[in-house]
């Protein structure tokens, strides 16, 4: 799920920044934000297989965008804690 967040959001960060992770762990659940730096109001493509595979891989999926930065959230249970 987190490449899929990746692959997603590669295509609109800006020439020569970083994408950035970072990994939340806590019991039953891991949480991932994966973010960009874009020079426009981008947008991931919800219509297309990689956005499919994201949600049917992770609980909760979520797009937060903000001046400069785009960032997807992966949300991860274990079966217990769903």
């Amino acid at each position: 799920a987190v490449d899929e967040a990746c692959s997603l959001l590669l295509p609109h960060a800006s020439a020569g920044t970083d994408l950035d992770a970072r990994f939340l762990l806590s019991t039953g659940e891991i949480v991932v934000d994966a973010t960009v730096v874009t020079a426009d109001d981008a947008q991931p493509d919800r219509s297309g297989f990689a956005w499919t595979v994201l949600g049917a891989l992770a609980s909760a999926v979520d797009v937060q965008r903000d001046a400069e930065r785009l960032t997807i959230t992966v949300t991860k249970h274990t079966e217990a804690n769903q």
